[in-house]
């Protein structure tokens, strides 16, 4: 498993990046691509929703793919995997920046938020009657906050097979961030953690 995401890392938009242009990365860099990536999900959730063009929105729907799948695979890596390749090289993981990856994590949280959002707004007809509130900015970013945290208030329920496993999905990685953001709010006193 842990081969399996690394190689699935090392294709990701950043790592391809990171290989193109080696001496650019730093770890400004890593926090303008993260905050970067929040703007540009707003603003193609904001074209997506106010727009009929259905290119611009598969577009849109394989670039959140991308970015979904990306930021899954460097949590994952870096908070499971990382560690265990540290110790079969007899070293000691010690990331640097405990405040900083938890800031960049609930930029990714929020960020997965509004990938999700733009994938309700374009699947608004897989959703129960009230699909004009999926098609609007804050009707789409709603829906995916309120399944993301799994508060699920009823009002928008999956009507498809499609809708469902949207949802399921969305659930499952927002437990999984959810989960990840508690970890890193009670164990943040590890001595083996800095802050530089």
């Amino acid at each position: 498993m842990d081969k399996i995401f690394l190689k699935v890392n090392n294709i990701t938009p950043y790592k391809l990046t990171q290989k193109l242009f080696p001496k650019a990365i730093s770890t400004s860099f890593t926090e303008r691509w993260v905050f970067g990536h929040l703007c540009l999900s707003l603003v193609l959730l904001f074209i997506s929703i106010n727009t009929d063009i259905p290119a611009i929105d598969i577009i849109f729907l394989i670039y959140a793919v991308i970015r979904i799948s990306e930021i899954f695979t460097y949590l994952v890596n870096v908070l499971f995997f990382d560690p265990l390749r540290a110790e079969k090289r007899g070293e000691r993981y010690k990331p640097i920046g405990r405040e900083r990856m938890l800031i960049l994590l609930f930029i990714n949280m929020i960020e997965l938020m509004i990938w999700f959002a733009i994938f309700y707004g374009n699947f608004d007809c897989l959703y129960s009657d009230k699909k004009e509130l999926l098609n609007s900015f804050f009707g789409s970013l709603y829906f995916s906050t309120v399944t993301m945290t799994t508060l699920g208030y009823g009002d928008i329920t999956p009507q498809r097979d499609l809708s469902m496993a949207i949802s399921i999905i969305h659930t499952f990685l927002g437990v999984f961030i959810i989960s990840v953001v508690i970890n890193f709010l009670l164990f943040r006193s590890n001595p083996d953690q800095t802050d530089e």
